[in-house]
């Protein structure tokens, strides 16, 4: 796995146990669609009492989208073409103007590809804000 992706799980404190899947998960992928990773995001959100939670991998590839449904626990994957476009999106942002982020940011993209086939919702809570907004960039509105 590349150096880049353990620095961001690293940054965004993911336990430990939780990187073992991560690392198995773009394995699983790059064999699979014989293509390199290019991006990881991880979607998570804080709830009401303060405990993290993690819903899903999103991995990102010159030609394709694909995502880890409930990673922690299942092995559910979607696969999507890049190439099909996204053709409609909805940004949500608390507590955070697209520059710094802090412990109370939140942000919420849900994409839609114009194939019909595949959508997403992507959430991010503090620092993981900052990673959300650059995935959003390079991929929603590119």
């Amino acid at each position: 796995m590349k150096k880049i992706f353990e620095t961001y799980l690293e940054k965004i404190n993911l336990p430990d146990p939780f990187r073992e899947r991560v690392h198995k998960i773009v394995a699983f992928y790059s064999d699979i669609c014989l293509k390199q990773v290019d991006d990881i995001y991880v979607s998570e959100y804080v709830r009401d009492n303060g405990q993290q939670e993690y819903e899903s991998l999103w991995l990102f590839t010159k030609f394709s989208i694909l995502e880890a449904r409930d990673f922690i626990i299942k092995d559910d994957f979607d696969y999507s073409l890049a190439g099909t476009g996204i053709c409609y999106w909805r940004l949500k942002k608390e507590y955070y103007e697209l520059k710094e982020s802090t412990s109370q940011s939140r942000l919420y993209l849900k994409i839609d590809w114009a194939s019909n086939v595949m959508s997403g919702e992507l959430k991010g809570s503090g620092l993981n804000c900052e990673f959300l907004k650059d995935i959003f960039i390079k991929y929603a509105i590119k």
